[in-house]
């Protein structure tokens, strides 16, 4: 069956922390890696970064899976990466808060209040000498945050966007204000800022070898 076709299957494009399958083909056969299971670590945009990816990209855009059974990583085009789910359950506690975040089926992240047993078990716990997987989850946590930061701005501007053009006039990417007496074609986010994305990208190269996800934050088993 055709690439393209297989990817129109399931049009869910992953993002950070999802699970994932690494789709089959010629290039992916090659270094061993067609079928595995792994998860989301990070994106970056090739151009900018120079990473090495695994077969060839349709836009220069291209994602961070690290593999279950190895935890390497690879740079892979979306249309090469199949969505599993989103790692429903996996959790995320920062030292100190009441609360931890649970991600649900639909990719959110929600905030769940500890309970004291559950609070002062976690806090023993980090006040422990650093283990491997604390390690992991120090690590982890600035790509989180480049992410969040990434999704803000995009946000920002998607929101601007569509209030000008609601007002009836044309948003202007590179200036990110409306222009009522110009026309503007849209600029895709990664080419507006390219540096932004760019350092998201180097980033996750550099922790992306430590920082697996779901070797960081405990995640249930998958099935099936």
């Amino acid at each position: 069956m055709p690439e393209a076709l297989l990817f129109s299957q399931n049009m869910t494009t992953p993002t950070f922390g999802d699970n994932v399958r690494i789709r089959s083909t010629p290039e992916t056969e090659a270094v061993r890696i067609a079928g595995a299971p792994g998860s989301v670590s990070g994106f970056t945009t090739p151009s900018v970064t120079n990473v090495e990816v695994i077969g060839t990209l349709q836009d220069d855009y291209a994602l961070a899976v690290s593999i279950d059974t190895t935890g390497e990583t690879y740079w892979l085009p979306p249309e090469l990466v199949e969505f599993v789910d989103h790692a429903p359950g996996t959790e995320l506690w920062v030292s100190g808060s009441r609360s931890k975040s649970v991600r649900t089926e639909t990719g959110e992240w929600i905030g769940v209040p500890l309970t004291p047993a559950e609070l002062q078990a976690k806090e023993i716990a980090a006040a422990t000498p650093p283990s491997r997987g604390r390690t992991l989850a120090v690590a982890v946590l600035p790509i989180l945050a480049t992410w969040l930061l990434v999704s803000a701005i995009w946000l920002r501007e998607a929101v601007a966007a569509d209030a000008c053009l609601d007002s009836g006039g044309s948003f202007d990417y590179f200036q990110t204000r409306c222009d009522t007496a110009q026309n503007h074609a849209f600029v895709p986010f990664m080419v507006r800022h390219p540096y932004l994305v760019g350092i998201a990208g180097t980033l996750t190269v550099l922790l992306a070898p430590i920082a697996v996800v779901r070797r960081a934050f405990r995640s249930p088993q998958r099935t099936g």
